[in-house]
């Protein structure tokens, strides 16, 4: 068995330690970096149909995809 990572989930809490809400201001960050918080939303503003599970999930990855790949360039990353 291959073990990925060593993060340890925590319970949600009445009152928050610091520890827990520097872990949680470092996952912020990091993901605003990779998706760029200068950019809007993934998907433009409307209502989305689908017909099955598969054509959200196509058109999530799509997007997600598109999104990273606009950024990538705009930083000029290879």
């Amino acid at each position: 068995m291959r073990v990925v990572g060593t993060r340890q989930l925590h319970d949600v809490v009445r009152d928050a330690s610091a520890t827990k809400l520097v872990e949680g201001a470092r996952w912020n960050d990091a993901m605003n970096k990779a998706f760029g918080a200068h950019h809007p939303g993934i998907f433009p503003q409307g209502v989305y149909c689908y017909r099955s599970h598969e054509e959200a999930d196509a058109a999530w990855f799509n997007a997600i995809t598109t999104r990273m790949a606009k950024i990538a360039l705009s930083r000029g990353d290879d």
